[in-house]
């Protein structure tokens, strides 16, 4: 009976912690800066940042969503690569209107990085750090977001597989993985770090899916999930945990 007793404890504990990961999910929320995107002087651009989104400030999940499906599909047009860059940097509309003007390529040869990044990078272990400067190399970006803006196309590009990274979520595993964030500061190298946070979103993505078929649900979890959910825990001024299932 005390081993029956401590399988349904478990088992509850391991319920209220997926159900924490699930609420943490369906809140999150990133700002449009629609008015700003509306505004840039970009060659070309008729039709785009100026998409038929609602009318809010914020994006909720499933409109995110809508729009990975929409990158993916239209991301050889150099504007739908430009709008996910200002989306990504909604925080920071200077610096997006900045990226955005200093791409000179046409999209299918930045779709092309992206394809040649992933494959590179699940090929061989030993070229991945390879794989990222050569990605960082194609968007001529050499300052702090020359990781975070690449990796936000990729992310959108290929959501089952990677996450998205930022400010945010580096507080997040700073104060969560102090492993992490020590490695990253003793290496002094950024990959290292991100590296890791990719292996962690997909063996979580992984652990949260099995766990959503052992309580009778059927929820696929993604790396850009995993990701979501830590974007909202670390906004959330500690109101909301997340535990590893």
């Amino acid at each position: 009976m005390s081993s029956l007793r401590e399988i349904l404890r478990k088992y509850k504990e391991q319920k209220k912690n997926l159900e924490k990961w699930e609420n943490a999910l369906a809140k999150y929320r990133y700002p449009k800066n629609k008015s700003q995107m509306k505004n840039l002087k970009i060659n070309n651009s008729k039709g785009y940042f100026a998409r038929n989104v609602k009318r809010d400030e914020y994006a909720e999940k499933q409109e995110i969503i809508d729009f990975e499906k929409y990158f993916r599909k239209k991301a050889s047009n150099i504007n739908v690569i430009k709008e996910a860059i200002f989306w990504k940097l909604a925080f920071k509309p200077g610096a997006a209107k900045k990226f955005v003007n200093n791409l000179t390529k046409p999209g299918k040869d930045y779709v092309n990085a992206i394809k040649t990044f992933k494959t590179m990078y699940k090929k061989d272990k030993r070229k991945r750090i390879s794989s990222v400067l050569k990605l960082c190399e194609q968007f001529h970006l050499k300052d702090k977001y020359k990781y975070i803006v690449p990796f936000a196309l990729v992310s959108l590009y290929y959501p089952k597989e990677f996450p998205m990274i930022d400010e945010k979520i580096g507080r997040w595993v700073d104060d969560n993985y102090p492993f992490y964030s020590g490695l990253r500061k003793r290496v002094g190298c950024f990959w290292v770090w991100e590296e890791a946070w990719i292996e962690w979103c997909n063996k979580m993505a992984w652990e949260l899916s099995i766990t959503e078929l052992k309580h009778l649900r059927l929820k696929w979890w993604r790396p850009r999930d995993v990701e979501m959910a830590v974007f909202v825990a670390q906004d959330s001024s500690g109101t909301i945990t997340l535990n590893p299932i």
